[in-house]
């Protein structure tokens, strides 16, 4: 499963691998960006299975980036993970595409059983949705 990690911050994405890399192995890190159009030229670049996206990020929102990556014919599936946790912002990317909505204060934790989860489902067109 390719994963592409797109967080303004780069401890946080240092996080995400160090996580992936201990807990979910069949995970491969393909890229990472901190930067919304350097994140949406990678991940139409790279074609991975799975983003982990933050909301926020240098030069427009993760919510732009969220709306341009679903356009495409095989498009990933987003994993939004954010401190901006607002209801608004839940359903804003839920309804965009965005299969997860995790807290930054705790979702680290679900990150490799939603990966497995998803590596598990048959195809791009499952429509669970989830706000954890």
């Amino acid at each position: 499963m390719k994963v592409v990690i797109v967080d303004d911050a780069p401890r946080v994405r240092d996080r995400v691998k160090a996580l992936l890399h201990a807990d979910a192995p069949y995970a491969e890190v393909v890229g990472e960006a901190g930067e919304a159009q350097a994140a949406i030229r990678l991940i139409r670049d790279m074609r991975p299975d799975v983003v982990i996206l933050d909301l926020q990020l240098v030069g427009a929102s993760g919510i732009k980036v969220l709306r341009a990556v679903k356009l495409a014919p095989h498009a990933p599936r987003v994993i939004m993970l954010t401190n901006l946790t607002d209801l608004e912002y839940q359903i804003t990317c839920l309804e965009a595409g965005a299969e997860y909505f995790l807290d930054k204060s705790f979702g680290f934790e679900r990150l490799a059983d939603i990966l497995r989860d998803l590596a598990r489902k048959s195809g791009p067109d499952s429509e669970e949705r989830a706000v954890l």
